[in-house]
């Protein structure tokens, strides 16, 4: 019968405690640092505050699209989640969750460079005002491709529908 000193179990043990220590050390590391999966709410990622922000799909799923700036043309942009994505002409959900006076509301239009498809100027311009949540109306749906922040009064005097 084989016997094993004491002198020499003790470092196997300490060795062990310490692989487990590392190896648990290493997966709260990695998990502080990925980026989270879960839902917040609204939909499946957080819009930030001072954020205008866009979803692939209804309900606020689907990747998302968050920028403090304006966006001139989102062909170039493409979703969190949904990298393959691009934002331009397919969002179906958006929140303003600007916050200040000169960035308070959001004035979308249907063509780049916050331009208008139609000579009417009116036409084609969407006002999403501060602190709105939500799904698009069907006219809207995948056709915003670009956006700016504007004044509430130059927002609500320049678009044809308000959200």
């Amino acid at each position: 019968m084989t016997r094993i000193s004491t002198a020499t179990a003790i470092p196997k043990r300490r060795i062990a405690v310490a692989a487990l220590v590392a190896a648990l050390l290493s997966a709260a590391a990695f998990t502080a640092t990925s980026p989270t999966t879960a839902s917040a709410s609204p939909g499946d990622a957080h819009c930030d505050r001072g954020d205008f922000c866009m979803w692939y799909n209804y309900n606020f799923v689907g990747g998302i699209f968050q920028y403090a700036g304006s966006a001139s043309d989102l062909r170039r942009n493409f979703f969190e989640g949904n990298p393959t994505q691009q934002v331009s002409r397919n969002t179906a959900s958006v929140q303003n969750a600007g916050k200040s006076a000169t960035r308070a509301y959001v004035l979308a239009y249907d063509r780049p460079f916050w331009k208008s498809s139609t000579q009417n100027p009116k036409n084609g311009k969407l006002c999403i005002r501060q602190g709105t949540v939500t799904n698009l109306p069907s006219n809207w749906v995948d056709n915003i491709m670009s956006y700016r922040w504007v004044t509430p009064g130059e927002c609500v005097t320049s678009a044809t529908m308000v959200l």
